[in-house]
């Protein structure tokens, strides 16, 4: 981790260096991979996306991967990253009806080690 608190640096001039025209802008596209982040040095959530994928490309829907964020801060511990899909749905509900479905599909994280803990 480094000081801003990222898993990755973000790399600023690289992101700025230039944009590439999309090769098939009517072809319909569903992002099948996409993260939100809410930590001290770098911010990426649904405004950030949004013009991301409306820079080019036809994206239709999207799926959401996990990343560790808006996780729930109390309850118990096991269910703490539950927070992070109801912050997802409830962020991009409103989006369903926009020409772009962000958040079709969400991939959340559960540690199935822990399967007596969630009553299975």
């Amino acid at each position: 981790m480094n000081s801003s608190g990222n898993y990755l640096p973000v790399r600023e001039a690289w992101l700025e260096s230039g944009a590439e025209a999309a090769l098939e802008p009517d072809l319909p596209i569903v992002d099948a991979h996409h993260h939100f982040y809410d930590r001290k040095g770098w911010t990426y959530l649904l405004d950030e996306y949004l013009e991301d994928a409306r820079s080019g490309h036809n994206i239709t829907a999207s799926v959401y991967m996990q990343a560790l964020t808006r996780y729930r801060r109390s309850g118990p511990e096991e269910f703490w990253p539950v927070g992070e899909v109801e912050y997802v749905a409830e962020a991009t509900a409103h989006m369903q009806n926009t020409g772009i479905q962000v958040a079709k599909g969400i991939v959340g994280y559960v540690d199935l080690r822990r399967g007596a803990a969630f009553g299975t």
